[in-house]
Order: structure tokens, then sequence, then C-alpha cells
């Protein structure tokens, strides 16, 4: 058994048919009159009936078997830009990571198709890690044009960061650019030294700080932890203390980078930002270093206080835990976060007594239990649609502990209190400002505070261009959204 909103877990539509043409092997519409396709038509390209993340969201909700649907669509989108980016942005929704080659020959033409490409850079860049390499990445994303200006490298150094084996073949950068200096940095690919030194200085070097953070994250998502040789260690424990509100971001990369290298403990002050400490607590191991910050109840002023509860029920002994249930059971803002963490590690744990006490306020606690081999209660329902599922998998004896707990930390996941979400968050706001935030439809939502000509904007596009219409609303659809845990934030 298997929990989760996964891509492709549909049967073929009605009105559809296999296809040579298909995308990787699926199924291919063959009828014109196909009620999706009159349905993704009103919400993605007519103009007065637009909505753009409904239908993004129907293209998730119905999976793989209207991908060759939509790509059908945007084949024969030919006048209109923006229903195009709109529709593309639907395929590969629909379609999802397995279906990245189909992506890819869409992009493998000798046409500049700029905004198409930009699009696809985004769209791949806010996509989970890849386990493969795409074969001639670099080639098939630019495309032909060697004057492009910087959006479009900026977003394909972006997507590169998703793919194993992309800097094989990466080409030099066109020019020294913050952006794309940062994004370079962000997929690990190498910066002229002299280059880097200068930006990590800062001084004279307009948007540094964007460097700064793509270095910082690219160095904290490598797949082995930082060493004391890495450079990047350096610069994070002297921006760890950056003064001024608008270095949060910086202070933030920072200490993900440190704890990443297991460089932070208790020892000194507690840092009076909550997303700092956040940045501290990103996996179990990094929780367990400053487990004396992390208490059972919320910390005042804490207005989302969840991320740092599960992190406290994953830095100590399960006793500990459940002694203090007492304390974390009575706070509503938190219960339920604290509840499922401490079933996901018991299930994943070592054997517990069987865990008798009750807590009839919270449905949550019966996962508590059955982890620990008592019973669950028959009678209880619960809200979220994920765990009811699970609970009539147990009463039916067709749970297992090792998929709840992948299960239960999916849940934690798309609650928003799983403690990795926060790097992810980090890379997003990395992506949104290196490509959205300088735009008309961006800058606004995005960095209000920031004066217009303050913002970093990279040169291919105006700043209205119809690209960042669509690509700021597919940036909020995909960064609020909550697939299955990627594997690279799993808690270990």
């Amino acid at each position: 058994m298997a929990i989760g909103f996964l891509a492709g877990a549909h049967e073929p539509l009605r009105g559809q048919e296999t296809s040579p043409t298909g995308a990787a092997g699926a199924v291919s519409v063959a009828r014109r009159d196909n009620p999706f396709r009159q349905r993704f038509e009103q919400l993605l390209v007519a103009a007065p009936t637009r909505d753009l993340a409904a239908g993004w969201q129907l293209a998730r909700d119905l999976g793989r078997p209207v991908a060759p649907l939509l790509w059908d669509m945007v084949q024969r989108e030919e006048a209109d830009v923006q229903p195009r980016l709109a529709l593309l942005v639907a395929a590969v929704i629909a379609g999802g990571p397995a279906e990245d080659e189909r992506l890819l020959r869409f992009l493998d033409v000798q046409k500049p198709m700029l905004e198409e490409r930009t699009m696809a850079g985004l769209l791949m860049a806010m996509a989970p890690a890849r386990s493969r390499p795409a074969a001639e990445f670099w080639r098939r994303c630019l495309g032909p044009v060697k004057t492009q200006g910087t959006l479009l490298p900026i977003a394909v150094r972006l997507a590169a960061a998703r793919f194993p084996g992309a800097a094989d073949g990466a080409p030099v950068m066109p020019r020294e650019d913050a952006g794309l200096l940062a994004a370079t940095a962000f997929a690990g690919l190498p910066v002229p030294p002299a280059v880097a030194a200068r930006f990590w200085e800062g001084k004279g070097e307009k948007h540094a700080v964007l460097f700064w953070r793509g270095a910082l994250l690219g160095a904290a998502r490598r797949p082995e932890p930082p060493t004391a040789q890495d450079g990047a260690l350096e610069h994070a424990r002297l921006l760890r203390s950056a003064p001024g509100d608008a270095l949060l971001d910086v202070r933030i990369d920072a200490t993900l980078l440190l704890a990443r290298a297991r460089q932070i403990d208790a020892s000194g002050p507690r840092p009076a930002d909550f997303r700092l400490l956040e940045a501290m607590v990103f996996d179990v191991a990094s929780a367990q270093r400053v487990r004396e910050w992390l208490q059972p109840a919320p910390q005042a002023l804490n207005e989302m206080p969840q991320r740092l509860a599960v992190a406290y029920a994953l830095s100590r002994p399960t006793e500990e835990v459940l002694a203090a249930r007492g304390v974390w059971g009575g706070e509503r803002s938190i219960q339920r976060h604290v509840a499922i963490a401490l079933a996901f590690r018991v299930c994943g744990g070592p054997s517990v007594a069987p865990i008798d006490a009750v807590m009839p306020r919270l449905p949550e606690w019966n996962f508590v239990r059955w982890a620990s081999g008592a019973s669950f209660d028959r009678g209880v329902d619960f809200e979220d649609a994920v765990l009811q599922t699970l609970a009539v998998a147990i009463r039916e004896d067709r749970m297992t502990p090792k998929v709840l707990r992948t299960s239960l930390e999916e849940v934690l996941w798309r609650w928003g209190s799983h403690p990795g979400r926060l790097r992810l968050e980090q890379e997003q706001l990395l992506i949104r400002d290196l490509l959205l935030s300088g735009s008309d439809p961006g800058g606004g939502r995005f960095q209000p505070h920031v004066p217009p000509h303050a913002r970093y904007l990279p040169t291919g596009f105006d700043k209205d261009h119809v690209f960042f219409t669509v690509a700021v609303q597919a940036y909020e659809f995909l960064a609020r959204s909550a697939p299955p845990v990627p594997a690279e934030f799993q808690l270990r």
C-alpha cells in the first residue's frame, strides 16, 4: 500500500487512445471535442474565463492521463504566447518529473522559444531533484540563440541544480552578473575564484547578496555535508550575524549551511528570530544539537510554532516526549503536529512498550499508540483526509510501520511543520528573486518594501513582458503546493 498523490496513478480517460507520439509512451488524446480539452480551454486559454490556478490544479488532480492532451494543446496554440505558456505549465504539472524527456523533446528544436525555454527552466528548478541526468541538458534547454540576455541562462542554471551530472558540459558564464553567479553557485557549477572573491567581499558589486545566497544554499544542498576545507563555511560564519532585516535571508542560509556541517550547537545565546532557530533544526541530528532551546510548549511571540514543536519531538528520547504530553498535548496549535512526529519516530525507532495512555481530545494520538503496538480506536475520525485513509488501512490490517512512517512524514510536509521545509522555502525564494522579483507583476507581490530600481531584474525581457504575468502565478502555485517529500529533504 502507498499513500500519496503521485502523478501516474490514474487510468486512461475516455476519448483517448494510444499513439506512438504520446508523451513517454503514455496515452494520447484522439478527439478534438474531448470534454477535458474544453475545460482546459476555458481555464487556461479563453480570456473571459481564464483562471490559471484552477486550470493547473485540474491538471495536477487528473495527472499523467491528460498530459498528452495538454501537450497537444501547447503545440496547436501558435498565436498567443500567454495561453501557450499557461498550457505548458499545465502539461508539465500533469506529467510530473517522470516525463522530463517529453519536456526536453519539446525544447529540442532549432527555434529560439525564449519564453518557453525560460518557463521550462523555472518549472524544472521548482521541481524535486532527479535521480538521473538529462541527456544533452544544456544544448536542449538553452537552444540556438547565444545573445538572449541573462534570464534564460539563469533559469537553466537553476534547473541544472535538480539534475545529477549537470556540471558536465556546462557553458561558460556569458558575463559577470550577480544573478548568473548566484545561479551558477547554487547549481554547484564552477565560479572563477577571482570573481567569487570579489563578490564575497561585496564592495561595489550590486546585488552581491544574491551571490551570497546562491553560494550558501548551493553548498548546503550538496549530497555530502560540508567539511572544514569548504570555503563557503568561513563566509557563512561571518554572514550568520550580518546586521539588518534586509539580510535575514542571508543569515538563514548561512545558518542552514553551518547546521548542515554540524557546526552549530546550543553553547551560545539562543537566536532571537525563530526562523534562525528553524534553520538549525532542519533534520534530526541538527535538532539534537540544539535540543536545549526546544521546549514542549510554544515559545512566546512565535506565531507559527509547529515546525519547532516537531523538532522538539525529534530531538529527544521518546520517553521524554511522552512524559511531557501534559504540556504539549494541551496546546492546540502544536498538539497534532507533535503527535504525528512522535508516531513517525516510534515507527522507525527502537521497540517501545505498548503505550496505553489515552488522549481523547487528540485523535492523532492513536497513531502513536498503534506504532507502539497498542490498540487503535476504531471509532475515531480525522479531519485530514490522508490520516483518515491511513486509519481505515490500520483498522483493516492493511498497514505496516514502514508505510505508516513514510506517510506520516508526508503529512508533516504537507502541513508545513516538517523541519526540512525551510531549506526548500529558501531555495524557492532564491529562484523567485533571481527570476521574478524585478518584474512588474512580481515586484509588488514579492518585494513591496524594495524600490523598483533596487530590485534585481535579469536581462532578456522587459519587466512588463507577458512571460512574467504567467511565471509569477506559476511560481506562487508551485511554491504553495506540497508534493511527496523530496528525497533530499527526508528526515534522517
